[in-house]
């Protein structure tokens, strides 16, 4: 009895990993916007700086370690808005940038 090696049965489409993080991203903008608006500068703040400290990060494992840089398909900017959306926005800004920082270097490259 032999086995049969076949495609497997997925539905195929175009969609690429970048656009569907760029659909993620999009749709977390109008909540980004809610919290600034609601809590004000502070929460621009974090925003900007865990998706700083996300892309940079990944930017800079990936070339310490002669690796190809995929910072414009967008998940490190993704995975740092989302933890930026989950910080109370009271927190000092040092723990996102740690927290995006951790996310990125073992979440992701561990």
């Amino acid at each position: 009895m032999g086995y049969t090696i076949s495609a497997p049965p997925h539905i195929k489409s175009n969609k690429s990993f970048r656009s569907i993080n760029m659909a993620k991203i999009l749709a977390l903008i109008p909540l980004s916007l809610v919290s600034v608006y609601f809590f004000g500068m502070p929460a621009l703040g974090i925003i900007l700086a865990a998706v700083l400290a996300a892309v940079l990060t990944e930017y800079g494992i990936q070339m310490i370690f002669k690796l190809k840089v995929t910072i414009k398909d967008g998940h490190a900017a993704l995975i740092g808005l989302m933890f930026a959306l989950l910080t109370p926005p009271e927190a000092p800004l040092w723990i996102p940038v740690i927290g995006a920082f951790f996310a990125i270097a073992v979440g992701k490259h561990a």
